[in-house]
């Protein structure tokens, strides 16, 4: 299978599930995964190319209510 045909098959499966698949799904996938396992933001902007304020700007939105209420319990 070619790679185009396997990205429209994806596709097709993330709209199913009601989802938006870019390409930077990818991206965005490897900084969540790297948050949820504690990876501090510098480290994860050095990582991925660019500066702590580009990082925090772009990937601070998916820090849940939940994950940040947990530091106060």
């Amino acid at each position: 299978m070619r790679f185009s045909e396997a990205w429209q098959r994806l596709k097709v499966e993330a709209q199913m599930d009601g989802e938006v698949l870019v390409p930077y799904a990818f991206r965005h996938s490897f900084c969540a995964r790297g948050q949820m396992r504690g990876i501090p933001p510098k480290v994860l902007a050095g990582f991925m190319g660019h500066s702590l304020e580009t990082h925090l700007s772009v990937y601070s939105k998916w820090n849940l209510k939940d994950d940040a209420l947990s530091y106060f319990d």
